[in-house]
């Protein structure tokens, strides 16, 4: 006897669950190969063509992270389903060395990158990103959050997946593209998806990986088997998660009317908390407040944990002597500026932890995103690719150079981690610092910061030699 919860999906339910995509002109599918995304293909084909709509406005994507070795061959059946279905597919490889720890969470990673790269290639013609659909299902939400609850996790934790989220991706030309995602099954138990491949009498991969105990969800997914002999079953998880998502939606607001009056950004690299608010707001508001703020400084640095952030907030609420601590990248200091603005506490990123901050080389009519928090570009006329980097110890030399810099306050360590110019060691220009002076009325130092000018004879186009300028905020990743 078939129950709703080995049910397959049918035509009307398949219609209900993916009419939110009737306004998405452009689909990219997330297709692994295993059962919950060959469900999500065939489904998804078979009902935008219903629709009569343009199959090649579909596009499955397959990320091969080439860690097992019949990972290629499943890439090549998803392709063979694909292209019997008449949907576009890509291979995207996952490129470079796994990491010795949290396989599964680099993994994941690398999969939404690579997933927005393809819906951005996807809806180029467009103008608008395209909309990834992935496979979840009630399952994995269940899972999800049991795993965060094992870790302690807070509210937004324990809200576990959302049925609608965004990749941010950092783009070269300073701005961020934000591609949505949307989870049509998130609702549905995996047992419906494997019933509706059944009656259909579709193939599809299995991965030995979903039984490896030694991987987290594998875990988890069978102490759900015993979680709900207790009553504990996997709807009952998923409405908690959905009412902690309700929670979460209002303290995110609650931050929001905190932020914008308690925060301000100096220049693009000191961010600062006004004390008194932090201390007079709710603790889960200061903490949103602080995790927001070291997320933007911090740039490409491997974010605070919930636990070290929650510590430094009290740190920072009860504790009047604390006067300078590192956290996320960045540093947080409480001393009073020379401004005497005491009841503001600065925070601004570490320039010299693990290595420093990043260095690369950048081609002439080239631009590329610096730690997460710049854009920095080359004019085409310069000639020659240049080594963009921390400035560094430079910066004690540029301020006895040109005294006026010290009109710009800034703190020293915040000062090292602005981008600069290089080539073959030679500081050539740091343009950031230079509109800063310019700012100041420091002439002679912006003049000297500024880089080279562009001959004017030359037939080039016109455009400074370099250029620096802080993005808007922090690249962000989908659950």
């Amino acid at each position: 006897m078939v129950t709703g919860e080995d049910a397959p999906i049918g035509t009307d339910e398949r219609d209900t669950l993916l009419a939110p995509l009737l306004d998405c002109p452009v689909l990219v599918l997330a297709v692994s190969g295993g059962p919950d995304s060959t469900a999500l293909l065939h489904l998804v084909a078979g009902w935008w063509l219903d629709r009569k709509r343009d199959m090649a406005s579909v596009l499955a994507v397959t990320v091969d992270h080439g860690l097992r070795a019949g990972s290629a061959q499943e890439a090549a059946d998803v392709a063979r389903q694909a292209g019997i279905l008449g949907v576009p597919h890509r291979i995207s490889r996952w490129e470079g060395p796994a990491p010795a720890s949290g396989l599964q969470a680099a993994a994941r990673a690398a999969r939404y990158r690579l997933l927005a790269l393809a819906a951005l290639d996807a809806s180029a013609a467009t103008g608008p990103p395209a909309t990834i659909l992935t496979a979840h299902t009630a399952d994995d939400q269940a899972e999800t959050f049991l795993m965060r609850l094992a870790r302690g996790s807070g509210v937004d934790g324990l809200s576990a997946i959302p049925a609608r989220t965004a990749i941010t991706l950092p783009l070269a030309s300073g701005e961020h593209a934000s591609i949505p995602v949307l989870r049509p099954f998130l609702s549905v138990g995996r047992g419906r998806l494997l019933a509706t491949l059944a009656v259909a009498g579709i193939p599809y991969s299995d991965d030995p990986s979903n039984r490896d105990t030694r991987f987290e969800r594998v875990r988890v997914r069978e102490a759900l088997e015993v979680l709900a002999r207790l009553g504990v079953t996997r709807e009952a998880l998923a409405r908690s998660a959905a009412r902690l998502r309700l929670a979460r939606s209002a303290l995110e607001q609650a931050a929001n009317d905190v932020e914008a009056k308690a925060v301000r950004h100096v220049w693009g690299v000191v961010h600062e908390i006004d004390r008194s608010a932090l201390c007079s707001v709710p603790f889960e508001t200061a903490v949103r407040i602080v995790r927001r703020v070291l997320a933007h400084a911090g740039g490409s640095a491997r974010p605070a944990e919930l636990g070290a952030v929650e510590e430094a907030v009290t740190r920072l609420r009860t504790d009047s002597t604390v006067s300078a601590f590192t956290i996320g990248g960045c540093i947080v200091d409480a001393r009073p500026a020379r401004d005497a603005e005491t009841r503001f506490l600065r925070i601004y990123r570490e320039p010299d932890r693990d290595g420093g901050l990043p260095r690369m080389s950048v081609a002439p009519g080239q631009a590329a995103i610096w730690d997460a928090r710049f854009r920095v570009s080359v004019g085409a006329w310069h000639g020659t690719a240049v080594d963009v980097g921390p400035l560094g110890s430079d910066w004690s030399r540029l301020i006895t150079e040109f005294p006026d810099l010290s009109r710009l306050a800034l703190p020293s360590a915040a000062a090292r981690g602005i981008p600069a110019f290089r080539e073959a060691g030679r500081l050539l220009a740091v343009p950031w610092l230079a509109w800063m002076a310019g700012s100041v009325g420091a002439a002679d130092a912006t003049a000297a910061l500024s880089g080279p000018l562009r001959d004017a004879r030359a037939a080039v186009s016109d455009g400074p030699a370099f250029s620096a300028t802080p993005l808007a905020g922090p690249p962000c990743t989908a659950n």
